[in-house]
């Protein structure tokens, strides 16, 4: 004890020396209230608090009521947790606004507001980052919440908290905190009678205990004890009782007497039962109506004389209407804190849905521009693929009219431009122009060719034509038909092929056959066995693959008749 004063002398004139006027070191101070809240209430007692600037007098009254949480003080004042949340609601970015929200839960729960105390813990929930850092206070403020509700009874609400208390316990090593936050959600699931999860909560409450001290792990063997009891089994019950009052902690002592003294009354060991419900009749606690019910029950009439029991009737009635008074007060806080809380969960699920539709409006919106991004880079390369087809069309031409002029002139490439749709409508004069050029210069070059038209096989087309006939996709007069234009052209499918971008159909080379032929529509369309709109149609199919849209139909005959 000597070593431990002299210890928190020191510290406290370590920090009245080294830290003059503002410059308090809160750091250290935060390291000492983890390992010794006791040191830490000393220290912060000691620092001057009109020295300090406003931030860090908040601070320190912040760690002032930390250090009292921690060192199991309790709170019975709210005055000056309201002046720091009120400083931190101000500043609702620093980092401590969170915690400043959970102690004010802590303050509240201690003073008995339980309404108040369930608001500030899960604004604090509200508020707590979602990272490592912050995981141990969030741990807190999810069992502080779930127990609460517990407190409440709520315990069907209080489940998920504790479950999640119990997640992050487990996250941080917290071996304490994990084994009694099973025992909560033991208690939980006994009090909507799902005995077999109580008994899982239990056991596993007794596992984390291990590791825990003695005292502690008394306190897990009450709750054991009482499930027991629960389940009917007394004889199991009582031998895990024996003893255990003497050895939880002094603040669940009352707790496990009630429960000793219904074990040891029900296994009919009556002086045992008798000795417990009497000590905890003079406790003068909440569960000392449970000690009156065992001394006069029926079972206890052997052992507790008659006279006692008179004395003790007056008090028994006592007990029973402050109970009953409590209990009233306790329904309408119950009522009050419950409605509180569908507040806070139906204001969540607004806050919730309105994020929600803000994601979805994002989404749209981001959708949309996806859309109208991808649709101009698709009207671009598809401007640009009709520029490079244009280009490839025209160079054939061109390659065309200087193979015939036998190379009298060089071939001069095309000139670039800058705008795609400018450089489209310049590809496409160039290309009437090469085509006009040609035709001034030899005309006959547009006209059928004699080669073709004394072929056999035009003389059997015209056999056809002659009966008003059609020619069957399988008739092997196509291919003769396409061989008599290939010795006459040997690049002429190639060529055409090149003009149409590799986009040629059958239905179009048959349409260019028969255009080589220098067959009139009319005639197409009975050897086709097609209609003349479906033939104007292909026609125009063809000329749209050559030359792009807008170019006259007779531009293809010349051409066809050229290659």
């Amino acid at each position: 004890m000597i070593k431990t004063l002299l210890i928190s002398a020191l510290s406290i004139l370590f920090i009245a020396c080294s830290h003059r006027g503002n410059a308090v070191d809160f750091d250290y101070i935060e390291k000492v209230i983890c390992e010794s809240p006791e040191k830490a209430i000393a220290i912060l007692d000691s620092i001057d608090r009109s020295s300090l600037t406003e931030a860090d007098r908040h601070l320190a009254d912040l760690l002032s009521i930390e250090a009292r949480d921690k060192a199991y003080i309790t709170h019975t004042s709210d005055s000056l947790v309201l002046d720091v949340m009120d400083y931190y609601s101000s500043h609702k970015d620093d980092r401590l606004y969170p915690l400043a929200l959970y102690y004010g839960g802590r303050v509240y729960s201690d003073l008995g507001d339980y309404p108040t105390a369930l608001r500030y813990f899960q604004s604090a929930l509200d508020v707590i980052p979602e990272n490592m850092d912050n995981l141990e206070l969030k741990a807190a403020a999810l069992s502080q919440t779930g127990r609460l509700l517990r407190n409440i009874r709520l315990p069907l609400q209080a489940i998920p908290y504790l479950e999640k208390a119990i997640e992050a316990g487990k996250l941080l090593d917290d071996t304490f905190g994990v084994a009694y936050d099973y025992s909560h959600l033991y208690q939980c699931f006994a009090h909507v009678n799902d005995l077999p999860s109580a008994r899982r909560c239990n056991a596993e409450a007794m596992k984390y205990s291990e590791a825990l001290p003695a005292i502690e792990q008394a306190d897990m063997k009450i709750d054991l004890a009482l499930l027991l009891y629960q389940e009917n089994k007394i004889d199991s019950a009582l031998y895990v009782i024996r003893g255990l009052p003497d050895r939880v902690d002094p603040l669940r002592r009352c707790y496990a007497l009630a429960v000793a003294a219904q074990i040891y009354r029900d296994a009919g060991v009556p002086d045992s039962a008798y000795i417990y419900a009497r000590e905890l009749v003079l406790a003068g606690n909440d569960n000392s109506r449970i000690g009156f019910k065992i001394m006069f029950a029926p079972e206890l009439k052997s052992v507790v004389p008659e006279d006692t029991l008179r004395f003790y009737l007056p008090l028994y009635k006592q007990t029973i209407e402050k109970y009953l008074a409590q209990h009233d007060a306790s329904e309408t806080l119950i009522q009050n804190s419950l409605y509180n809380y569908q507040l806070h969960v139906r204001d969540k699920e607004k806050a919730e849905t309105a994020r929600n539709r803000m994601y979805i409006l994002v989404y749209t919106i981001s959708a949309l521009a996806a859309f109208v991004i991808i649709g101009l880079l698709y009207l671009r390369t598809r401007n640009l693929r009709q520029i490079l087809h244009l280009q490839k069309t025209l160079n054939t031409i061109k390659t065309l009219r200087y193979n015939q002029a036998d190379n009298s002139k060089s071939f001069e490439p095309m000139t670039s431009r800058t705008s795609a749709c400018s450089e489209t409508e310049f590809l496409r004069r160039q290309i009437l122009h090469e085509f006009e050029a040609m035709e001034n210069a030899d005309s006959s070059a547009f006209s059928v060719r004699q080669g073709v038209l004394c072929s056999e096989a035009f003389r059997r087309l015209e056999e056809v034509i002659r009966k008003q006939k059609s020619i069957p996709d399988s008739d092997d007069l196509w291919d003769e038909l396409a061989m008599a234009v290939e010795k006459d052209s040997p690049d002429f499918k190639a060529r055409l092929a090149t003009l149409t971008n590799c986009k040629m159909s059958n239905a179009d080379f048959q349409i260019a056959l028969l255009i080589r032929y220098g067959i009139s529509p009319s005639n197409m369309a009975i050897l086709l066995n097609r209609t003349k709109s479906t033939i104007s149609s292909r026609r125009s199919s063809l000329c749209c693959k050559i030359f792009g849209p807008g170019q006259s139909i007779k531009l293809l005959d010349s051409i066809i008749c050229y290659l």
